[in-house]
């Protein structure tokens, strides 16, 4: 709803409904979850120059922001770039980010975007977001489409001799070069609207493939609209294309190119050229179907009517973007391993794992190893054997033999040092527990953080009780504590790893080392995956950083406590007045996240549902986030400042007493049994008064029941099978 909404709430409103409507999940900054879609928004996301209304992520790493703006601000938008490039150059909390590529100015109602890897990164208005889909496949291309354009070769007349002139422009009309060549001056001088004007006979459709094949060759365009008036003259463009043979190649454009001239409202993926008139383009935005004789008439040609424009929506199976997307960087990996410079890559430990390249001749270290494992993992890269091939290609180009030997220069005495089995783990002890849990939510998931996570939870179990095991438990998808430890200390093992290597060398004998090494990656990467997994969920880290706090222990050196007065405590009802308050604070503002006070809160005959695991649940979630506000001390400050009826039997029953009495379902504070007892007492008196009578037996079986209720809270059917 929008209603009662300042504006700064309302263009948030708008913003969030068309990134949802683009694909984005939409998550604020206390409860991320990144695993939870291919695209996150983030709003209010810190950074060290304030925090960005919206922070993009794809696959778990930013990419992207939007800069909100009130609606007055339109038409002003493009003053508010040098703040969102400040936002974009900044350095986000938890992460050690590059500069974001994709920015946003938005109302909510207008809309600019850059691309900063543009040559010249330019504002262009949009009518919505594009999809993460999008920002995926442009972050996998090595140039942008605008950077692209800059290596179309130059076209030089047909007596040119010079690459891309001599062939390029062979066969063409002064005018068409003409044509050609400023259009390509304009796209590199990020001009990118043109008016080609030319007479009629000239070949004016033959200059547009020519341009367009270009475009699809050099600049690596992913897709291209030629847009027409009427259905005949898309059909006449199409024949065009089909007879169109490019000067450098033998073959026809469609045998290079998909060409597809749209005649209904599907739009197939797999072509690069794509022809339609514009009644049948805007049909398809408006998502409505369009008879073809309506193509038959160039609509300008009707009688004039004012009309208002109709607004063209959204679409998501035709989204914005459909044409400029591009999709195979290499890896520097790859690059070192294939080609021959540079002959020298620099790493830090993970030269010992995941990494096969064959040439290696020298292996120097210039930083201590002390695990023993790690140290001969590490020797390992060097004993790779290649042939002699592969050796002059990638490594010695003189050599005469395969290589049979590898040399270690050792700078800093690692043969000497003593070596250990054991891996220390804690491996960042100035970083907060619940730092090294956003971290890795955040998508850092080294091998110092997974480790010292290990640590500390392998600390936290040997503090925390049984109730709080078992609740861990059922927030981490029935994992244990040491399981989870497990799966952490097991994603970087070295003997683990090793495992993986030797298992996919054995099962792919005659795989190239490229894709074995690929494979081994993948595989690594998906064992630290599922090993971080379950802390992409915000409440499974909520609750280890709450029950963390009831085990903390603080020592202030710099500030210790003094005695300043010695005797008794004189205004106890003060003390009692402020816990009463505090955990009726507690409780209204968790009413809509915790079940047991979402059925306290609803309709009377809804509390029937309460069952015994949320009133558990309620007193678990008050007890780890506010010892104080446990709920027999609470009672007992009840009873220091009003009247009470009865005493609980246990801490649960206490609790929904309490609970029952902020909410209004009872006037007086009264232990839950004693409510049970008094309105049991009332309805059996009204039975045996009436025509129904009990036997002393059923009596006895209905107080059972009763007496069931009042600890338990509910009763089910199944209950029924319990011995009394």
């Amino acid at each position: 709803m929008i209603y009662n909404q300042n504006p700064e709430q309302l263009v948030r409103y708008k913003i969030d409904k068309m990134l949802i409507a683009s694909g984005w999940l939409v998550q604020s900054k206390k409860q991320i979850y990144l695993s939870a879609a291919k695209g996150i928004a983030i709003r209010e996301y810190q950074t060290d120059v304030g925090p960005a209304d919206y922070i993009l992520f794809i696959n778990k790493k930013p990419v992207g922001l939007i800069e909100a703006k009130r609606e007055e601000e339109g038409v002003r938008l493009t003053m508010h770039q040098d703040q969102a490039e400040g936002y974009a150059k900044a350095k986000l909390r938890l992460l050690n980010n590059e500069p974001l590529s994709f920015i946003y100015e938005s109302t909510g109602e207008l809309t600019r975007f850059t691309d900063y890897r543009d040559p010249k990164p330019r504002s262009r208005p949009v009518f919505t977001f594009h999809r993460p889909e999008t920002f995926e496949l442009w972050l996998r291309e090595p140039k942008t489409l605008r950077a692209g354009v800059f290596d179309i070769p130059s076209l030089s007349d047909g007596n040119s001799s010079s690459f891309g002139g001599g062939r390029e422009g062979a066969g063409l009309r002064d005018c068409q070069v003409t044509a050609i060549t400023n259009l390509e001056k304009l796209f590199r001088e990020n001009r990118p609207k043109a008016l080609v004007q030319m007479a009629t006979g000239s070949g004016k459709t033959f200059t547009a493939i020519k341009s367009i094949y270009r475009l699809l060759k050099f600049a690596r365009a992913k897709r291209i609209l030629f847009l027409v008036n009427t259905r005949n003259l898309g059909e006449q463009a199409e024949q065009e294309f089909k007879r169109f043979q490019p000067q450098d190649d033998n073959r026809l454009f469609p045998e290079l190119y998909g060409v597809t001239r749209l005649s209904s409202s599907f739009i197939p993926h797999d072509s690069q050229v794509y022809i339609s008139t514009i009644q049948r383009l805007y049909s398809i935005l408006k998502g409505t179907e369009l008879d073809e004789r309506d193509e038959e008439e160039y609509p300008a040609s009707k009688k004039w009517k004012h009309k208002e424009p109709m607004p063209v929506v959204y679409n998501e199976r035709t989204p914005m973007e459909f044409f400029p997307e591009k999709e195979d960087p290499k890896t520097v990996l790859q690059q070192f391993r294939m080609s021959y410079y540079p002959r020298i890559a620099v790493t830090v430990d993970m030269i010992a794992t995941g990494t096969d390249i064959r040439p290696l001749e020298v292996l120097l270290f210039m930083r201590d190893v002390k695990s023993r494992s790690y140290y001969e993992q590490m020797k390992g890269r060097g004993t790779r054997t290649c042939s002699l091939e592969e050796l002059r290609t990638s490594g010695t180009p003189a050599a005469k033999f395969t290589k049979d030997h590898f040399v270690i220069i050792d700078a800093i005495g690692v043969e000497k040092s003593q070596k250990t089995d054991s891996r220390p783990l804690e491996k960042k002890p100035g970083l907060s527990l619940k730092g090294v849990l956003e971290h890795i939510a955040m998508g850092n998931k080294d091998e110092d953080l997974l480790t010292t996570l290990a640590n500390r939870l392998i600390r936290l179990d040997k503090q925390i009780n049984d109730k709080e095991k078992a609740a861990f438990a059922e927030k981490a998808g029935g994992k244990t504590i040491n399981q989870v430890v497990k799966q952490l200390l097991n994603a970087y093992d070295p003997d683990t790893i090793e495992n993986v290597k030797c298992k996919i060398e054995n099962e792919n004998p005659g795989a190239s080392p490229g894709h074995i090494l690929s494979t081994i990656n993948q595989q690594l990467s998906t064992l630290v995956d599922d090993a971080t997994a379950i802390f992409n969920d915000y409440e499974l880290r909520n609750y280890i950083i709450d029950v963390r706090k009831k085990y903390d222990q603080f020592i202030d050196h710099i500030n210790p406590d003094e005695i300043v007065n010695i005797g008794w405590v004189k205004d106890n009802k003060a003390a009692a007045e402020s816990i009463i308050h505090d955990f009726k604070t507690w409780i209204e503002a968790h009413k809509t996240e915790i079940t047991a006070l979402q059925v306290f809160y609803a309709q009377p005959y809804q509390r029937r549902e309460l069952s015994y695991a949320m009133i558990r649940d309620l007193a678990e979630a008050i007890k780890t986030s506010k010892p104080t506000l446990a709920p027999l001390h609470v009672w007992r400050a009840y009873e220091q400042i009003e009247k009470v009826n009865g005493h609980p039997k246990n801490e649960l029953i206490a609790l929904v007493s309490l609970v029952r009495t902020i909410s209004g379902a009872d006037t007086i504070l009264t232990s839950f049994d004693k409510t049970v007892d008094k309105n049991f007492q009332d309805w059996i008196f009204k039975k045996q008064a009436g025509l129904t009578k009990y036997t002393t037996e059923q009596v006895q079986w209905l107080r059972m029941i009763k007496d069931y209720i009042a600890n338990s809270f509910h009763v089910d059917r199944d209950d029924f099978e319990l011995d009394p």
